[in-house]
């Protein structure tokens, strides 16, 4: 949930092996050579390679390293820098890709199927072949039981004695051509399987596979853009180019996704316009098909067939308006279609030579904006007309009009070394660059508030995003909550206008552009001498109800402090607990981090009270942003038959607590578990 670079310097692209499952401050990287570090790459040692091109396992059960080059497998000890001894008794010729397991129970993948040792790699047998072409094997078992799994292209096989027999399992539904297994280190009956389809889970030791539910995908896939409903903001529909479906869709605000196909054929589909239950999507290869779905993607219609090429759909000023510029190719070029009943029938109005690339419509005079090789404008969509006095002779990469004051335009380029953002506020006539403080590069995405007109957004292709508040005159970094900086659009709901939707390599993000900087409150802190506990609370009503005697013994410690309120980006939902489970004690509980969240809303012994204030977390290093100071969490150790918390942001609090035998609940680094305003 807290992520922070770990490796910098001569490690700056080390790859990591394996860490320590019961101390993950142990640590193992590949940097060329093979670097172990017991904090956390602080300090390290490193170890010289066998040989080019090595790969590495830590077996952290039996304390040893294992390494392989080609079809030859060293083993090193903890703690020793060398030299790496071969131990490959009994492997055939061959490539040895990987290992699983350890212990008594450790397999080596090679070009001719799966060995096994029972003694650290002393001596291999021969342990599965595959039943087909040798294709994507895998093997998964941690070591500590007998228990394995090995899969060859879409085959499963088990084995219940360490390896020395396989079983075939029940085919994965759809036979999907299996990459990797992971099987639980504590629970051998649940496997995981990722597939050319999707990652799959068996609760029952690989006897029945089911596909996750699809919001393990977003975020997380590719996402090229993102297609609102005109009528619906919890409707989206996520195109993802490297995902088989094609796209996925939600009626829920992202909570939950499906797949889109076409229900006769299994055609990925791609959306392109949604209102209310009517949905437009293309499909198709050598022939594309525009798609209409009146009952908001459940069955789908072809109602128009192109040949081979690509269309962008344009909604009119009028909501059952639509236009539909379809490209055939360069020795055809566009055709221009309109529908007058949201896309149910369509009629050519001509065709142009060139392509559109992003194209805009003005909401006050209908007047079309395009890239066409450059920036044109149409009064009617056929006759385009060159503009852009001032504009660089680059390639145009992205475009957007102001909707309250629609004369305003900017449009981004892919620029290196000069300005990449140009504003024009006279319908596109003349431009001036609104680069300060932007980036150079590729401004791949803009989008303008459609309702404050100075607001306005840029999204760089390997940048972030950048906000501007007073028209492009300053901007200011919008990154934080993104897991990558790569930008491929950015858009506003059509539903909700305050929300910012960005596509990126790495899913799907948004933005309440409306709630501003996030709002602080204050949190109160109070103290009950008869059970020794403390409590803090940001709710109006219970301070008033607390100061004014309504909980007898519960008084002020004087101690406040700020927290935040608003749901952002980079921000988790503070969770409370109430239990009274100890009786006649009773305790409070606050986390941000969803695993322990979720874990005591199904453990049964804590009632779920319900989220306090959003919470932002700590750097993996323990460190908090500029602006932010630690938040600290400290544990009574259950002393007194109930446990018991107290949340502080100062250092002798800590200490003071610290001195009664309470117990600190933070990184080892600075004994932060979250960050709060100063």
């Amino acid at each position: 949930e807290a992520w922070g670079r770990l490796s910098s310097g001569v490690l700056a692209s080390a790859h990591l092996v394996s860490t320590n499952p019961l101390n993950q401050r142990q640590i193992y990287v590949d940097a060329g050579t093979l670097v172990a570090s017991n904090d956390r790459l602080q300090t390290w040692l490193g170890i010289a390679p066998p040989g080019t091109g090595a790969i590495y396992y830590v077996d952290w059960s039996a304390g040893l390293v294992f390494s392989a080059l080609g079809g030859i497998v060293y083993r090193l000890p903890f703690g020793q820098s060398g030299p790496w001894l071969s131990y490959s008794t009994g492997l055939p010729p061959g490539t040895v890709r990987g290992f699983s397991g350890g212990g008594q129970n450790l397999y080596a993948l090679t070009d001719n199927g799966i060995y096994r040792t029972a003694n650290g790699g002393a001596s291999w047998q021969p342990s599965f072949s595959p039943p087909s072409r040798y294709v994507n094997t895998s093997a998964a078992g941690d070591g500590s039981n007998a228990v394995a799994f090995a899969a060859a292209g879409s085959e499963v096989h088990k084995t219940s004695d360490g390896g020395q027999t396989w079983n075939p399992m029940p085919p994965l539904p759809g036979a999907p051509q299996i990459t990797s297994l992971v099987v639980s280190s504590n629970n051998p009956l649940r496997v995981v399987a990722l597939t050319d389809r999707g990652l799959m889970l068996s609760r029952d030791g690989g006897v029945t596979f089911n596909a996750t539910p699809t919001t393990s995908r977003l975020p997380g896939n590719v996402v090229s853009d993102v297609v609102t409903n005109v009528s619906n903001a919890n409707q989206l529909f996520v195109n993802e180019p490297n995902n088989n479906y094609g796209a996925s869709s939600t009626a829920d605000g992202g909570k939950t996704w499906t797949s889109l196909r076409t229900a006769d054929s299994g055609m990925p589909l791609y959306p392109n316009w949604a209102s209310g239950s009517i949905v437009l999507a293309f499909g198709g290869a050598s022939v594309q098909t525009l798609f209409r779905s009146t009952d908001s993607g459940a069955t789908w219609t072809g109602v128009k067939s192109f040949f081979a090429g690509s269309g962008t759909l344009v909604q009119d000023r009028n909501p059952t308006t639509l236009y539909l510029f379809f490209y055939y190719g360069i020795d055809h070029g566009t055709e221009v279609w309109k529908s007058n009943d949201t896309g149910a029938t369509w009629t050519s109005i001509g065709s142009f030579v060139g392509r559109i690339g992003t194209i805009r419509q003005r909401q006050d005079n209908g007047e079309f904006f395009a890239d066409i090789g450059g920036l044109f404008h149409s009064a009617d969509g056929l006759n385009w007309s060159a503009i852009g006095s001032g504009l660089p002779p680059l390639r145009l990469t992205s475009l957007d009009l102001s909707a309250t004051t629609p004369s305003t335009i900017f449009a981004g380029f892919d620029a290196t070394g000069g300005p990449a953002v140009f504003k024009s506020i006279d319908g596109g006539t003349t431009w001036l660059p609104v680069s300060g403080g932007l980036p150079s590069g590729n401004a791949a995405a803009i989008a303008v508030d459609p309702l404050v007109a100075a607001k306005v957004y840029v999204g760089f292709a390997n940048g972030g995003v950048y906000g501007s508040s007073d028209g492009g005159a300053t901007w200011s970094s919008l990154s934080a909550g993104l897991y990558d900086t790569y930008i491929n659009y950015l858009q506003f709901s059509l539903a909700e206008p305050s929300r910012l939707l960005a596509s990126t390599r790495s899913g799907m993000f948004s933005l309440d552009t409306g709630a501003g900087v996030p709002t602080s409150i204050l949190a109160v802190e109070y103290y009950y001498s008869v059970f020794n506990h403390y409590f803090v609370t940001v709710y109006p009503a219970e301070i008033s109800a607390l100061d004014g005697g309504a909980f007898p013994g519960w008084v002020r410690t004087g101690e406040t402090y700020a927290v935040e309120a608003s749901v952002a980006n980079g921000l988790n939902p503070m969770c409370r607990f109430f239990s009274a489970t100890f009786a006649p004690k009773s305790s409070h509980f606050y986390t941000p981090y969803s695993q322990e969240c979720r874990g005591l809303k199904a453990a049964g012994a804590w009632q779920y009270e319900g989220d306090a204030w959003q919470q932002r977390l700590r750097g993996i290093d323990g460190a908090c942003a500029g602006g932010f100071r630690p938040y600290y969490r400290v544990y009574n150790n259950g002393a007194g038959g109930a446990p018991a918390h107290r949340y502080a942001v100062k250092d002798a609090i800590v200490a003071q607590m610290q001195a009664q035998g309470w117990i600190v609940e933070g990184a080892a680094e600075t004994k932060a578990f979250a960050c709060v305003p100063q």
